[in-house]
């Protein structure tokens, strides 16, 4: 028995699949701390892996429903919504975000008036982005100020900030894009998380939202911000 076109398809997909799924964790992992070349180089290798994927898998998946028009349809709508989708993938070096502690437990317990009866608390006090609209290829500004409070424990709290990334397609279909959990050890009081996070150009047009999130032993809480990528 032959193998058909169908096969050589499928087959193709599996092992483009396998092949970016490999170089991707040949990436280095980001970090706070990375200088501006490392992390740009990062961005660069990140995106170009998963663009390219993108596109010949928009291939493949077109050529298993239409033939030969498909898949260069596919190409192009898979190498078009690829841009999102590596975004998504590569927002761990695309958020160069610091947190760092700006007020102690005494502080913080005075200023929101926190009573060690009522247990541990976790509490984003404001996230935002700015600007709120943005073309492709500028970057917004991530802040957010959270609390972290436990009548039990005075130093090295395991929490963990995480960022993650919707897009909304032409239908208002929402679409995960990435996430970025950060574990960190902290003291209780007052955190701030800022700083930039570049969009990419050729981003689609439409509306993504990052949601800002928190989690102390089974307490979190979570922001959600919306950003409007226009030409």
């Amino acid at each position: 028995m032959g193998i058909s076109k169908r096969d050589n398809l499928v087959a193709l997909l599996v092992i483009t699949a396998f092949l970016f799924t490999s170089c991707t964790t040949l990436l280095p992992p980001a970090r706070e701390n990375m200088t501006n070349e490392e992390r740009n180089t990062a961005k660069d290798q990140c995106i170009a892996l998963n663009t390219v994927g993108g596109a010949v898998v928009g291939g493949v998946i077109g050529g298993l429903t239409g033939g030969g028009r498909g898949a260069i349809q596919g190409a192009i709508v898979g190498g078009t919504l690829a841009f999102a989708l590596a975004w998504g993938k590569c927002i761990a070096y695309y958020f160069n975000v610091t947190s760092k502690q700006t007020a102690g437990y005494k502080e913080t317990a005075k200023k929101i008036a926190y009573k060690p009866k009522k247990g541990a608390l976790v509490k984003i006090d404001t996230a935002t982005v700015a600007p709120s609209t943005v073309a492709p290829g500028k970057p917004v500004k991530f802040s957010a100020k959270y609390y972290v409070m436990d009548p039990e424990a005075t130093k090295d709290l395991p929490v963990i900030e995480s960022r993650t990334v919707i897009f909304y397609d032409k239908d208002g279909k929402a679409n995960e894009l990435g996430t970025t959990p950060e574990k960190r050890t902290i003291d209780p009081g007052t955190r701030t998380a800022d700083g930039p996070c570049d969009m990419i150009e050729g981003m689609p047009d439409g509306r993504y939202k990052i949601i800002f999130e928190v989690s102390y032993k089974n307490l979190s809480d979570k922001r959600e911000v919306n950003i409007v990528v226009k030409k």
